[in-house]
């Protein structure tokens, strides 16, 4: 059964896999996996800001919904 989590306003899908915890947030193609789900969340954030840097510097990327509308957060 997933546990769930929010990262900056996206809903997160996380599971535990044996000792890891398995993160995605599927509007963003964003995914990570961790031993604890405080290091998960962390992780998330991490791979999040990544995404936001990469739609910044690559016009393609901007057309995903959730992007612009995280990149209007920002």
């Amino acid at each position: 059964m997933p546990i769930k989590m929010e990262i900056y306003g996206f809903r997160a899908k996380v599971y535990k896999d044996g000792k890891w915890f398995i993160g995605e947030i599927p509007e963003l193609h964003v995914h990570d996996q961790a031993k604890t789900l405080r290091e998960l969340e962390n992780e998330l954030k991490d791979a999040v800001d990544t995404a936001v840097a990469f739609a910044q510097e690559h016009k393609s990327a901007r057309k995903s919904y959730a992007l612009r509308s995280l990149l209007a957060r920002a």
